[in-house]
């Protein structure tokens, strides 16, 4: 039974640094395991298969829905000539595969890209607000110098239009997007080892993690990156 002193305990200790701290864990924790798995793999048949992207002895192939065409007469004579069955099989451009296998790789694909936008959706809050207004912005004066190079005297209105101090305020109110985009920054880059750290943080902010912390792991990541190259 709790008592009105035990409660007053659990009142100071959660009010307490280590208290916040604690309830600040739990709280990503649960974030955490309500992340869908971004990355679905599968055997079938004997061929492995990674998301849409299945793995062949001539290569890795990716797939998409409606890639898959019937074999044709070339593809026919090489499966015969290896004495292997025609039946049930299908070409991704000029991969021969079991069509069991596409369809795996099509449906892996689609739930990936499902599980990904839900990620976003439930823990990059306002991403797709800020990159919308900043395409609006982008393609306004993308339009607006074209016609200054095309010597076009037109008023055009920006009302309704973002401006950069819109765009800063966005990321003023959705902090863990506009982290998410510095991320993106880094994932972009042409430095493999910067790159590499830009998609762990997204990946953590992705699935829920302190965005401060992934930002600041990726930027340390990075520097160490640099020091051990130098």
């Amino acid at each position: 039974m709790c008592t009105d002193a035990s409660r007053l305990a659990q009142k100071k200790y959660n009010a307490s640094p280590q208290g916040k701290e604690t309830r600040r864990k739990q709280k990503e924790k649960k974030k955490q395991e309500q992340y869908l798995p971004e990355e679905i793999s599968s055997t079938v048949d004997g061929y492995e298969i990674n998301g849409n992207v299945v793995t062949l002895r001539s290569g890795k192939v990716e797939v998409r829905e409606g890639s898959a065409k019937q074999l044709d007469k070339g593809a026919i004579a090489f499966l015969k000539k290896q004495k292997i069955s025609t039946d049930d099989k299908v070409m991704v451009g000029k991969a021969i595969m079991p069509e069991s296998v596409y369809k795996t790789a099509v449906e892996q694909g689609k739930q990936q890209t499902q599980n990904f936008k839900a990620n976003m959706d439930k823990n990059v809050k306002g991403y797709s607000e800020i990159t919308e207004a900043i395409e609006k912005r982008r393609k306004y004066d993308d339009q607006l110098k074209q016609d200054i190079n095309k010597g076009v005297s037109v008023f055009r209105s920006d009302d309704g239009i973002p401006t950069s101090q819109d765009v800063e305020k966005l990321k003023k109110k959705y902090p863990r997007a506009a982290a998410y985009m510095y991320a993106e920054g880094y994932a972009n880059a042409s430095h493999h080892a910067k790159a590499m750290a830009g998609e762990r943080a997204k990946t953590k902010i992705r699935r829920g993690d302190s965005y401060k912390k992934a930002i600041q792991d990726m930027e340390q990541e990075w520097k160490k990156s640099l020091n051990y190259n130098s």
